[in-house]
Order: C-alpha cells, then sequence, then structure tokens
C-alpha cells in the first residue's frame, strides 16, 4: 500500500493528454475520449504522482486518433440509492465546497457523493471508472462501495476540478 508514500515500481497511473490538455487519469484498463480527430499522449505516473521516466525521459506513448476509429463513451451509470456514509459537494463556477481534501474510508465501507454543480459536467472516481453526468441546479447522486486500497480522485470532466480525493486502507 502506497497511500500518502513514495513511489513504488509497478505502481501509479496513466495521465491522459488529450491534444496537450490533461483530460484524466487511468487506474483501470480503459478510459473516455472525446469524439473526433484527436492526439492522444499517455504518461506514467507513480502513486506519489513523480512522472517515471528513463534517463530524465518521461515514459509516454503519443497517438494520433481518427474521428472515424474513436469509440463511443461508456454507458452512463444511473444514480443509485444513497446507502453508508455520505458526502455533499458543491461546484460554482471554479470554487468546490467544502474544499478539497482527503476521506480517510475503510476498505469494504459504503460511500454516497452527491454532487450539485453549476453547470453541465461528468462527476468521475478514479481508480473505480465511476462516472456520473452532472446537470445544472441538480444533485447527482453516485453510490460505490470502496474495495481496493489507495488513493483516488474524484473530479469533474469537463471543468477538470478536483472534488476530493479518498484515501482507502
Amino acid at each position: 500500500d502506497s497511500t500518502g508514500g513514495a513511489a513504488l515500481p509497478g505502481r501509479g497511473h496513466a495521465r491522459l493528454l488529450v491534444d496537450g490538455r490533461e483530460a484524466g487519469r487511468l487506474y483501470g484498463p480503459w478510459g473516455y475520449v472525446p469524439a473526433g480527430t484527436r492526439t492522444l499522449t499517455v504518461r506514467l505516473h507513480a502513486d506519489d504522482h513523480t512522472a517515471w521516466a528513463v534517463s530524465g525521459t518521461p515514459v509516454q506513448a503519443t497517438v494520433r486518433l481518427d474521428a472515424a476509429a474513436t469509440s463511443p463513451p461508456p454507458p452512463k451509470l444511473a444514480p443509485t440509492t444513497p446507502t453508508g456514509r455520505t458526502v455533499d459537494i458543491t461546484v460554482s463556477g471554479s470554487t468546490v465546497a467544502p474544499p478539497p481534501s482527503r476521506i480517510e474510508l475503510k476498505k469494504g465501507e459504503r460511500l454516497t457523493l452527491r454532487v450539485t454543480s453549476d453547470r453541465a459536467d461528468t462527476l468521475h472516481v478514479h481508480g473505480y471508472d465511476r462516472e456520473l453526468p452532472l446537470s445544472p441546479g441538480t444533485p447527482a447522486t453516485l453510490t460505490l462501495t470502496v474495495d481496493r486500497n489507495g488513493l483516488f480522485e474524484v473530479e469533474t470532466h469537463g471543468s477538470g476540478l478536483l472534488l476530493t480525493q479518498l484515501v482507502v486502507r
């Protein structure tokens, strides 16, 4: 378990850059890329967020995606019934309330995130590959069981705001 510790060989995540801008982080076998012709770069990072490098050069790969080769986004998950611990988060412009922090959870605990945004966006829980559309002014609820140890970011995809981090032990 490398939560809060130094980089461990063989552990970490990939940062996804679409057209040169960071679009998200990949902790599993799939990710979402917006439709259209894109330049996609994947750069490897350790759990402590340092870039893995060889002789000072980041470990990364870049490829151009043709619009015809892109696949549709994964299906959106419907809201689930809140149970267990609930965290309410509000997004207004570029302000997140309460301010981003770390939520300590025990492995196997259920967590409900209830997020209200002032704009259309997508809520995403990294490491669990869970996402939910956000509609302006309407609370969106996502419930999950945290079943793996680590540090996982919760963010909005469109605005790229960090909402909180989940620390699962």
